[in-house]
């Protein structure tokens, strides 16, 4: 029971003091709103970046032309070869020179192809991997397309076609926008955090005199510091509900904008569970790093 009544004196302490200094506290919450949104963004744009490199690489498909006379089981070997030495492979699919006749048909224009006979485009068997993006990395991918490569020496493989460069240049994209997205979090939270520090520093320093009395008559320092951790957890849960509101908010407005006056059924979800737990822990973690590194500097400074 005592401990219960400690811990309602030292919340009613915390909230008395942000009501005091609103100001300060309300800079402060924006402050971190703006930054968990921020950075909460970056994160999920970066989530999603494997998607982009699927996109942009035509889903990493890769075509394998065989020889006209190279028997099925053949081929089916070679399929059972690739399966087995790469866990990045999701499908191997075997064509026939008809299938590939069929495909070819299909990207010449209309007109051309009623007018010219079908046997006289060139077609040949083809094995087409698959490759998954999210278990790929920049080093497999480069022994993919050394290993690809050298199958134009394989017995019965006629031609290896995939766009090794289109490939790498996807990877050379995702890996400097995530260096980049990483640098832009740590600054906005370095920003964040530096403005919980001050704030707690000017709250500090407004009850000055009160935390001398209260030392004089024998405080300790963690009944001066423990109101102060908990003005820096409230500050830090208000502006993760604050974010979590915004950011709502934004997602209703261009799914009704989207579905009212485009007519489009679009999926959007800016708020999937890790968005949300960041907005949670994230806040809070902030708001009392920086309540505790602005208090420990500003006790340190008086010696206390």
């Amino acid at each position: 029971m005592k401990t219960l009544n400690q811990l309602l004196y030292f919340l009613r302490q915390g909230l008395v003091n942000l009501a005091r200094h609103s100001l300060y506290t309300t800079v402060g919450v924006l402050t971190l709103a703006v930054s968990l949104v921020l950075v909460g963004f970056l994160g999920l744009v970066l989530w999603k970046a494997d998607t982009m490199v699927d996109r942009l690489t035509g889903g990493l498909k890769l075509t394998i032309y065989l020889e006209p006379d190279t028997p099925r089981g053949a081929a089916d070997e070679l399929a059972r070869v690739i399966r087995e030495q790469w866990r990045e492979v999701t499908a191997v699919e075997y064509h026939s020179s008809n299938d590939d006749r069929a495909r070819n048909l299909k990207l010449l224009p209309t007109q051309l192809v009623e007018e010219l006979d079908p046997d006289l485009i060139p077609a040949q068997p083809y094995v087409e991997v698959v490759l998954d993006v999210e278990l790929l990395d920049e080093q497999r991918t480069d022994a993919i397309v050394k290993w690809f490569s050298a199958m134009d020496e394989v017995q019965g493989v006629d031609e290896v076609l995939f766009g090794a460069q289109k490939i790498g240049l996807a990877f050379s994209l995702l890996r400097g926008a995530r260096n980049m997205g990483l640098f832009v979090s740590f600054v906005i939270v370095l920003a964040a955090l530096f403005f919980v520090i001050t704030t707690t520093r000017l709250i500090v320093e407004a009850r000055r005199r009160e935390i001398e009395i209260l030392l004089l008559v024998g405080a300790t320092r963690n009944f001066v510091r423990l109101p102060h951790y908990i003005e820096g957890l409230v500050q830090g849960l208000a502006a993760g509900l604050l974010a979590f509101l915004s950011v709502y908010a934004i997602q209703r407005q261009m799914v009704s904008t989207l579905r009212g006056e485009n007519l489009l059924q679009v999926p959007l979800d800016l708020l999937p569970p890790g968005m949300i737990l960041w907005f949670i822990v994230g806040g809070a973690t902030l708001g009392l790093a920086g309540s505790a590194l602005g208090l420990a500097r500003y006790l340190r400074k008086q010696a206390w």
